[in-house]
């Protein structure tokens, strides 16, 4: 009998690349600094240094260091982690110290595993593959954190119908708010974030009528805005941001990586353990929404 598909094994499925690539020549545990939750037990400190080693930062952003507790080494079984080494660059990773996908300084370096998308675009689908379902008029369109979405007659405003239930890594109920709150960041740090040129020119104003609810007015007629920003396609596309983490910040230089703090909160099922400029490595969530 064929094992069912779940949604969990989907979202698995789509980082076992990087994964098995990471994982080639590990071992079967690897050492991973501690949840901040946990409480230390007399387990010998981690030989690895408590943040990341300097390196060359983008000119275009100059974003300052996140403070780090000292990390207690701690045993991660490797089916339940995900390491990740150079993507874009040689020999190391040149965003070790940033986890904002909005920087000019982020990279290709595993925030697409850690947040996710309002929909996905599966360029797969045919009339004999039907998995994961889509929506009912758009089958290759899979609805994720957001269950629908639709526009008025004129193309001029959309409509987004969120999935109730998501949470963020922290516990607090994902929402409109946060969708409202990202699209106005955006355009309102413009052209200094990657996507607030765009939001500048295209968003006019975000209701949110209920938690369940976005109402995005938009500047000009513009049929294209789902599948140019909220559908995930391949890796193209950004996603929403928390706005009781980001609220406050300096926008153009809030690198969102604390460990210590809990940063980044997302909603995907990765949570970010540590970072060098080496590697990444990512562990399982078992409270995944």
């Amino acid at each position: 009998m064929s094992r069912k598909l779940t949604r969990r094994l989907f979202i698995v499925a789509s980082a076992g690349a990087a994964a098995a690539l990471g994982g080639a020549c590990q071992s079967q545990e690897v050492p991973v600094p501690a949840r901040p939750t946990d409480t230390p037990t007399g387990a010998p400190a981690t030989a690895a240094p408590t943040k990341p080693t300097e390196v060359a930062k983008p000119a275009a952003t100059e974003a300052p260091k996140p403070t780090a507790a000292p990390a207690v080494a701690t045993q991660v079984t490797r089916n339940e982690t995900l390491i990740m080494s150079v993507s874009d660059t040689f020999n190391q990773f040149q965003d070790p110290t940033l986890a904002n996908p909005f920087l000019r300084g982020q990279q290709r370096t595993g925030w697409h595993f850690m947040f996710e998308p309002l929909f996905y675009y599966n360029p797969y689908w045919t009339s004999d593959v039907k998995w994961p379902a889509g929506l009912p008029d758009r089958p290759n369109e899979i609805p994720w954190l957001a269950e629908g979405y639709g526009y008025n007659a004129d193309n001029t405003e959309l409509t987004i119908k969120l999935r109730p239930g998501v949470t963020w890594s922290d516990g607090q109920p994902f929402s409109s708010k946060d969708v409202a709150f990202t699209l106005n960041m955006l355009r309102d740090n413009a052209p200094d974030l990657l996507f607030a040129f765009e939001m500048k020119t295209f968003v006019k104003d975000v209701a949110t009528p209920d938690a369940q609810t976005a109402r995005i007015a938009l500047s000009d007629p513009n049929a294209q805005f789902v599948k140019l920003f909220f559908q995930w396609y391949l890796d193209l596309g950004f996603p929403i941001v928390p706005e009781h983490v980001f609220k406050g910040q300096d926008q153009k230089t809030f690198t969102n990586l604390d460990l210590a703090a809990g940063w980044p909160v997302t909603t995907g099922p990765w949570k970010l353990v540590s970072s060098t400029p080496d590697q990444k490595i990512y562990d399982r969530r078992d409270d995944w929404w």
